[in-house]
């Protein structure tokens, strides 16, 4: 292994337990997406409308 190659991979490894943990679980997501879509008067055939707010709202939230 090249020297300070272990200094990189412990920073790629701090980088992706960063990122994973500010991501939002399905859960959080779905909970969210559900209000929005109730919100909207419960229209049909626009889950992903929903679905994509709620995940930028909690990433946004989670910064």
């Amino acid at each position: 292994m090249p020297e300070g190659s272990g200094t990189a991979v412990a920073r790629a490894l701090e980088t992706v337990i960063e990122e994973t943990a500010t991501q939002p679980t399905q859960e959080e997501i779905a909970v969210l997406a559900h209000a929005l879509w109730t919100a909207r008067g419960c229209p049909e055939g626009t889950p992903e409308v929903d679905w994509f707010q709620a995940e930028d709202q909690l990433r946004t939230q989670t910064r």
